[in-house]
């Protein structure tokens, strides 16, 4: 089993050489969390393989023993302490937006309706000081209300995310997506509650998944992204989010949002090219933008798609899937959703994903080379 090993290895090493190249002066304790907390359980699969194989094996002599490393627990994860603070201070100043669906009410014990937002909040403050979050990433965080229930807590979000879960419920059925379940603010801290889509991330099953489940995984999304992109931009409406501000965002070192609506792609690829940072002149701005297409689809988009954004459940007679992480999902070009998704590949990553891509997002890759001459030399 020492290949099994190798690549295991060889993937977790691959992942923080990325997130250093990505930024060499970056903090790395996102990378390192999500390394502690995967890393276990691949090896235990390796592990159990091992087993496997070895009780298989009808050579093997009476008298020879497997030594099976005993499974190491991931590190227990705890909720931020500054997002804990910030939402202490917040308790007096919150405000329901979405009214709370009765699933979230039974989660948190609320046996009525007339529950203000501070009770709540008071109520989400215990919850978070005491349970593990099923995820963090930076200022955010994803605790388990129960077996049905999360709730996605963030600092100084929106509720684009809950507003497009609406549209995606009553619009796009097909595409297997949290159901949206109610959003408050405590303080300057976003509280979006929703459905728990269980299984685990794609990103984790990937390096040990057979050919046959790749496959299935590929149609699968094909799918679901094949009946997003259905649906075009109504005419006359604004590009970006679903919400009432309308904006569009691009993610890459951080995050840029636009400061009025983007009607047509020309104004998008302006906001796209600006930056208050950039040193380029207007000229080479312009030139840049001379090669980039103004007359794309306008389609429905998610926006981040990847691995660690995709939930996979093989517990069943049959395979899985469900995508998570809408925030930043819109009506966008219909190259984004691609180039959102090669933005997340390094040079040097060796990881098969790529072949794995589905087939209705392809097809833009001159798109992506004028998005990398944008980003290497206006961003």
């Amino acid at each position: 089993m020492e290949n099994g090993y190798q690549r295991l290895n060889a993937s977790a090493l691959r992942a923080l050489a990325k997130a250093f190249e990505a930024d060499p002066a970056g903090d790395l304790e996102d990378t390192l969390r999500d390394l502690c907390m995967s890393y276990p359980r691949l090896r235990d699969r390796v592990d159990k393989r091992r087993v496997k194989l070895a009780a298989g094996n009808k050579n093997k002599q009476d008298d020879c023993s497997v030594y099976v490393q005993p499974p190491i627990s991931p590190p227990r994860l705890f909720f931020p302490p500054d997002l804990l603070s910030s939402m202490s201070s917040g308790i007096t100043t919150t405000h329901i937006i979405s009214s709370l669906a009765p699933q979230v009410l039974a989660a948190l014990g609320i046996s009525h309706h007339d529950y203000g937002g501070s009770e709540i909040a008071q109520v989400l403050f215990r919850v978070f000081s005491n349970e593990e979050p099923l995820a963090l990433s930076g200022q955010r965080a994803i605790v388990a209300l129960s077996e049905e229930v999360v709730v996605k807590v963030v600092r100084n979000s929106s509720s684009d995310e809950l507003t497009l879960l609406h549209f995606l419920q009553e619009h796009v059925p097909t595409v297997a997506a949290p159901r949206p379940m109610g959003y408050m603010l405590v303080g300057t801290i976003s509280c979006t509650f929703m459905s728990r889509l269980h299984g685990e991330t794609l990103k984790d099953r990937w390096p040990m998944m057979p050919t046959r489940e790749k496959c299935a995984v590929r149609l699968l999304l094909n799918r679901m992204l094949s009946d997003l992109r259905k649906v075009h931009l109504p005419s006359g409406s604004p590009m970006g989010s679903l919400s009432s501000k309308q904006v569009c965002k691009d993610c890459r070192r951080d995050l840029r949002v636009s400061s009025d609506p983007i009607h047509t792609e020309e104004e998008f690829n302006d906001f796209l090219t600006h930056s208050r940072t950039s040193r380029a002149s207007l000229g080479y701005r312009k030139w840049v933008q001379s090669m980039m297409r103004r007359d794309h689809r306008i389609l429905l988009t998610h926006g981040d798609l990847h691995p660690g954004n995709v939930i996979i459940n093989t517990n069943g007679a049959e395979l899985t899937l469900g995508i998570i992480d809408w925030e930043m999902g819109g009506f966008y070009p219909e190259y984004w959703e691609v180039l959102k998704a090669m933005n997340t590949r390094s040079i040097d990553d060796v990881s098969d994903w790529w072949e794995w891509l589905p087939e209705c997002i392809m097809g833009y890759n001159y798109e992506i080379l004028v998005d990398r001459l944008v980003e290497s030399t206006l961003l």
